[in-house]
């Protein structure tokens, strides 16, 4: 994934009015992949892009609270689509 600052900018407005409701957080997708050693994101689960499809795992732990960091890269599988 690559971030942009605009991106990175605005995901970094959201987690702080986030942490100010002192709400649980989940932050998923390719800026918190990016940014995964960030200031902002300590005590947030984070989700990257390889492992959305775990999103409400990460959810439910989160909300017993628990920090969930998903960000490490899976073999997808093959399309099995013929090569032109």
């Amino acid at each position: 994934c690559t971030v942009k600052s605009p991106s990175q900018s605005a995901m970094d407005t959201i987690i702080t009015k986030g942490k100010s409701s002192n709400k649980p957080l989940v932050v998923a997708g390719c800026v918190p992949q990016g940014s995964r050693d960030t200031k902002e994101l300590e005590g947030i689960s984070i989700v990257g892009v390889q492992q959305i499809d775990r999103v409400v795992e990460v959810v439910e732990e989160t909300l017993k609270g628990h920090e969930v960091r998903l960000l490490t890269r899976k073999t997808l599988p093959a399309l099995d689509l013929p090569k032109v």
